[in-house]
């Protein structure tokens, strides 16, 4: 059986959550190995997690407010 990881998700709102999650697990073995060059590689692996989730959120709210005054 051939897996694919990261986990194909459905929607743009779980591929998210387990982008962060993946960040805070790469930071928590980043801490355990504190010191070491591969702490650095798990810190830039981390920080990509998380911009990657952030271009996945939704939206702001103040968006919906443009649109109701345009309509």
């Amino acid at each position: 059986m051939t897996r694919t990881f990261p986990p194909k998700t459905e929607t743009p709102k779980d591929r998210q959550a387990f982008l962060q999650h993946y960040a805070g697990v790469l930071d928590r073995e980043a801490d355990a190995r504190a010191g070491s060059t591969f702490a650095t590689t798990l810190r830039l692996w981390a920080d990509r997690a998380r911009r990657e989730a952030a271009v996945l959120s939704p939206q702001p709210v103040q968006m919906d407010l443009f649109a109701q005054v345009a309509a």
